[in-house]
């Protein structure tokens, strides 16, 4: 007869009883706000939210942008951080739309 296991031990942490109630959470609505390009994922995964070509258009985009930003940050550490330049197309590159003013304090 092979022993049967212990019991574990009660978590001290637990400060939910056996006999609490989960509500989950529902969602009404699924407008998050998001551009007219962004990509919707649908609830069923396996379901294919891009075709091949689209999926090839995006990486080529994504990967222009990203070289154009790694240009201008190049640009700007030989050129210095004064670079107006280089800090307005790492802007433009980055696709940031906020408070200019704020960008460039930070640059």
């Amino acid at each position: 007869m092979e022993p049967k296991p212990e019991p574990r031990p009660v978590d001290p942490n637990n400060v939910f009883a056996d006999t609490t109630q989960i509500e989950y959470v529902t969602y009404d609505k699924q407008d998050y706000g998001l551009d007219q390009n962004t990509p919707k994922q649908p609830n069923d995964p396996s379901k294919r939210v891009l075709s091949d070509a689209d999926a090839m258009i995006l990486l080529e985009k994504t990967k222009a942008s990203l070289n154009a930003g790694k240009q201008a940050l190049l640009r700007a550490i030989v050129n210095g951080a004064d670079d107006t330049a280089a800090r307005d197309a790492f802007r433009k590159a980055s696709g940031y739309g906020g408070n200019e003013e704020f960008f460039n304090k930070i640059w």
